[in-house]
């Protein structure tokens, strides 16, 4: 019995390591840091899951990362200035503006 646990953990460790691997050879993920010039609704989706509802306060600064793509919602678009990936995207539109924007790894990956 000693034999079949020792045989089931050996699979389990080198797909891990692989994953680490691979990650840090392409670099593949999405951050989004957001950063409020006045009160703004705002709500991020990274990967398909909220990650953030609420109102922001005028002056404050937020961060989020996704492996695949975040959505942004902001109820006061000229409120947010936006970096993706560390671009500057600036406001993501006009004063009192609802805006829905998506940012993806293909959006951010030209940086090789």
């Amino acid at each position: 019995k000693p034999a079949v646990s020792m045989g089931q953990k050996q699979p389990t460790a080198e797909p891990k390591t692989e994953q680490k691997a691979a990650t840090a050879d392409t670099q593949q993920e999405v951050i989004v840091k957001a950063q409020f010039t006045d009160r703004c609704w705002t709500k991020v989706e990274a990967d398909g899951k909220t990650v953030f509802e609420g109102t922001v306060d005028k002056g404050k600064t937020f961060s989020w990362n996704g492996k695949n793509k975040i959505i942004m919602t902001a109820g006061n678009a000229g409120a947010v200035a936006v970096t993706v990936n560390g671009k500057s995207q600036g406001k993501l539109g006009a004063v009192g503006e609802v805006v829905e924007k998506e940012f993806s790894t293909a959006d951010a990956g030209h940086g090789e």
